[in-house]
């Protein structure tokens, strides 16, 4: 086929939308930093992924993981979390794209089945649970990125929007195939029609007493 579409992140980062893994992990961050500044002072925050028992409220005084842990540390409070994996990938810097956190992933769960990483003391399920949590908060703040940036575009933009996906579901022409695909699709349906050919073998028949149906090849 002659129809090839490529659209990968890179194309989401060219239009200014904050679809990266850094912009996922920073807004996680500076989101749950405005909950916990919320929170009445030295008193517990926490969700789903950590908890920290005596909460540093208006104290935090920026929007990034390591403004949190300063503060944390001033007032000899510490986080503890309950999905590690979330804790592991925040705190590894060389971690800048999605497949880091795949690699990631990989490389724990190795470290499971061996059962040798005791600095993390992970269990395979424990893991799994932690990794899927990761994908589905991902998931949501990827939804969240793509309607706050349509809500901002104006007509033009949808139409042109509309226009990308005529061209990716537009019906397929003969011109589209190569040859080579034109000559697999006439062998593949010359092969379906073999066996009804073989039935009529050795009778006098002539193309009138074929079904119409079956010698629409494409």
């Amino acid at each position: 086929m002659n129809r090839i579409i490529l659209i990968g992140n890179g194309f989401d980062l060219a239009h200014r939308m904050k679809t990266s893994y850094h912009d996922f992990l920073n807004n996680y961050w500076a989101s749950q930093i405005q909950l916990i500044k919320q929170t009445p002072v030295y008193q517990q925050f926490e969700n789903d992924e950590f908890n920290i028992t005596h909460s540093p409220a208006n104290f935090v005084s920026g929007e990034t993981y390591k403004d949190l842990l300063e503060t944390l540390t001033k007032h000899k409070q510490n986080i503890k979390f309950k999905n590690k994996f979330l804790k592991i990938i925040t705190e590894q810097y060389h971690i800048e794209k999605w497949v880091d956190v795949e690699n990631e992933y990989y490389s724990l769960l190795k470290n499971c089945y061996k059962q040798t990483s005791k600095s993390h003391n992970y269990t395979i399920d424990e893991l799994n649970r932690d990794f899927e949590q990761i994908k589905v908060m991902l998931t949501n703040y990827l939804i969240k990125v793509e309607e706050e940036f349509d809500a901002k575009k104006e007509n033009s933009f949808f139409r042109f929007k509309r226009n990308i996906g005529k061209k990716i579901y537009y019906p397929f022409k003969l011109k589209d195939f190569s040859e080579a695909s034109f000559n697999q699709k006439v062998e593949a349906e010359y092969n379906s029609l073999k066996q009804d050919i073989d039935a009529l073998n050795g009778n006098q028949i002539t193309f009138e007493d074929l079904d119409k149906k079956t010698l629409n090849i494409i």
